[in-house]
């Protein structure tokens, strides 16, 4: 099993449902009653003869950790808490209502549990659910017929269970399961709660460790009123980056310490410890992997001590090791076969990125080296990895600076990496289109059977400086409605249509998405006849509606941040970026307050408008099913192949590809215009002839 979950379900003022939920391997499927087996052993040798000592002991661990959370919870969403009571006026009286669910108000009645136990918790009051796919359902009888569910047709049948099965489930003579116990007590419980400085807005970050291989920020903030902390620490090392081995090697660390820190996770998730580990990053540069630690702070030094001390310690081909990394293996493989069936948009955005990042290695090159990655290698990696790593950490909440750096320097001691060598220095760079240049890509949809077809146009605008970020910003406010009301409603071009902002590794574009039946060409059309009524509308834009389009952005830029991992989560991003503007979002209200009009026309004119000589735009299409189908039923086949998604094409300065507009009542199947010559290059060669923005870190 990979998954296992417990707790009431669908419940009322007058009944509930006990649901246990166990996510099976292809392993375990075929095995399913023996697992069921082993979850009557766990209720009739461990639960039901659990000592009065070990239930108090837990008892008493719920009830503080119950308390804890209810006395500190972290803001929430208006509307979430808004329902949530709504749901709690139907099942508690009304004294109850803000507590009832998180609360325990009864004395335990021992006896009482037994007795629902021994009632409630047997083979005659048991449901079981399997879901599988048909060619693989275990246990069905010869000659089982399949019914399908009125309303979504969807397949299922049922079936007793067989006397013999439900009474060798029930044996309590058979001895229970090596391994099955009841809980331990939790090392992560916290027992102190007192905050470390006054509920007021916290200073600026400041560095608490500046070494080579720690670079440690860390922020008192008891302003949340709650004995909480949050730590992020990556953990940088270029070689990550090296080659797609090595990219697939991080990967498969990630999904083993992921599986063998399980255990240690849920422990301290219970305590209101979360624990996460990533490798990748939206926001900010991730060379290699991100740890993040929020809860209460009083056990989070020594989760953090044990989380490095494992992965420093981790033997990936140990026997019970390599069963693991066998499974995630598998699993990992399904997850880059699978992503050919995301939506034709994503595989724009995914192609954009390929185009402008360097490095990057696709799903293809990955899947490929993962076929031979074995345990040994992902140990000669971790060893190369760690063995010169700069730890990253900003660290806000409930810790003064002093217990801050003594924490982190112990828990990197155990790792004991060395300064980064300059070929382990991260070296980003993001390509350098030139001016009035237009980059196409274009491939088939990876999933054949998916009907639509997308477009992702970025626009590029060089170098990101905090005054181009504001723009951006506002720009999109004021054109993503605009653009969602012409091509979504008005046109009928399709449900996806979005302009944003994209900034990665200090290099900002704007991103333009539209997904469709239409062909690609046609939505490139139809987006460049939008732009050009946009400049328009732009230019006529009234003072007071740009106004409140500002004030909207600041009232959105200065909303505190609700908690401190909030916080920690924002800082962090200034961290790995080595921009440190703490105070980014003040200064960038300051400057959008002082923008004009004339300010953000021009900023339009220069890089979006079409036909401006410096608009530099990188479009992505994916073609879908009913666009081929088109062509081939007006005679017209499509020249893309599976090999075209190796292949630009590179039209000079000056020249538009995508002509506007159709002329007034001309569709989707009127004949596509004729584009300039473009020049095609291989998509690696060209990538590596180009200029570059340097981003090195």
């Amino acid at each position: 099993a990979t998954d296992l979950s417990a707790g009431t379900g669908t419940q009322s003022t007058h009944f509930a449902l006990f649901e246990i939920s166990i996510t099976l391997t292809e392993e375990g499927l075929p095995n399913y009653e023996d697992v069921i087996r082993m979850v009557f052993q766990y209720i009739s040798h461990c639960l039901r003869k659990a000592t009065s000592e070990d239930r108090v002991r837990i008892r008493k661990e719920c009830e503080q950790l119950a308390l804890l959370s209810f006395r500190f919870r972290s803001k929430s969403r208006e509307d979430n808490f808004t329902e949530q009571l709504a749901c709690n006026l139907t099942r508690y009286p009304s004294n109850d209502v803000l507590c009832g669910p998180d609360l325990f108000f009864d004395p335990l009645d021992w006896s009482r549990i037994d007795e629902i136990i021994d009632q409630c918790f047997t083979t005659k009051n048991l449901r079981i659910h399997i879901i599988a796919p048909e060619n693989e359902q275990p246990g069905l009888a010869d000659g089982t017929v399949w019914k399908e569910e009125e309303w979504y047709g969807t397949k299922f049948c049922w079936q007793p269970i067989g006397d013999d099965l439900s009474q060798s489930w029930c044996d309590k003579s058979v001895p229970c399961q090596a391994g099955l116990h009841l809980p331990l007590p939790n090392p992560y419980c916290p027992e102190s709660w007192s905050l470390k400085a006054p509920q007021e807005e916290a200073a600026a970050p400041n560095k608490v460790i500046d070494s080579a291989t720690i670079q440690c920020w860390h922020v008192l903030d008891c302003s949340f009123g709650a004995p909480k902390a949050a730590c992020h620490m990556q953990l940088t090392n270029f070689v990550c980056e090296a080659s797609a081995r090595w990219a697939v090697c991080l990967r498969m660390m990630l999904e083993v310490i992921q599986e063998v820190t399980n255990e240690e996770a849920y422990d301290a998730e219970e305590a209101g410890l979360v624990f996460d580990i990533s490798n990748t990053s939206a926001a900010s540069p991730c060379c290699g992997l991100r740890l993040t630690f929020k809860g209460y702070d009083d056990k989070m030094p020594k989760l953090v001590s044990n989380i490095l001390a494992l992965i420093g310690n981790l033997d990936f081909s140990t026997p019970e090791n390599q069963a693991v990394f066998d499974l995630v293996k598998e699993k990992t493989m399904t997850d880059y076969r699978n992503r050919r069936f995301q939506q034709p948009y994503h595989h724009g955005m995914t192609t954009a990125s390929s185009i402008a990042e360097h490095p990057f290695w696709d799903r293809e090159e990955r899947m490929e080296e993962l076929e031979t990655v074995t345990s040994k290698d992902v140990n000669e990696f971790k060893k190369i990895y760690l063995s010169e790593s700069l730890f990253e950490v900003m660290v806000v909440g409930n810790f003064t600076a002093e217990e801050t750096a003594a924490f982190v320097s112990d828990a990197v001691a155990s790792v004991s990496p060395k300064p980064l060598s300059p070929p382990n220095i991260p070296k980003l760079r993001m390509t350098k289109v030139e001016e009035g240049t237009t980059v196409l890509h274009e491939q088939l949809g990876p999933d054949p059977d998916a009907l639509d077809s997308a477009i992702c146009t970025q626009f590029q605008l060089g170098e990101s400086t905090l005054r181009q970020q504001v723009l951006l910003e506002l720009l999109c406010q004021v054109m993503d409605k605009e653009m969602y009301s012409q091509l979504r409603t008005t046109e009928q071009l399709g449900y996806i249509v979005a302009a944003v902002s994209h900034n990665k590794w200090q290099v900002g574009s704007l991103r333009c998405i539209v997904q469709s039946v239409h062909p690609p060409q046609y939505l490139e059309g139809r987006l460049e006849a939008f732009l050009q009524k946009f400049e328009t509308k732009l230019e006529g834009l009234p003072a007071e509606e740009l106004t409140e389009h500002i004030e909207s952005l600041v009232t959105k830029k200065l909303e505190k941040d609700r908690s401190a991992a909030k916080k920690c989560e924002r800082l962090m991003q200034e961290v790995c970026s080595h921009q440190l503007m703490f105070d980014r979002r003040e200064q960038g209200a300051a400057l959008l307050r002082g923008l004009s009009k004339q300010d953000l026309i021009d900023f339009f004119k220069i890089y979006i408008a079409v036909g401006s000589p410096r608009r530099v735009r990188v479009s992505c299409h994916v073609v879908g099913r009913q666009a081929l189908d088109a062509m081939e039923a007006a005679g017209a086949a499509s020249e893309l192949t599976a090999e075209s998604r190796h292949n630009l094409l590179l039209f000079p300065p000056g020249s538009v590809p995508f002509p506007v507009p159709p002329e007034e009542g001309q569709g989707p199947d009127a004949p596509p215009p004729t584009l300039p010559e473009p020049t095609k290059k291989l998509l690696k060669e060209w990538k590596q002839g180009v200029e570059v923005f340097e981003c090195q870190k």
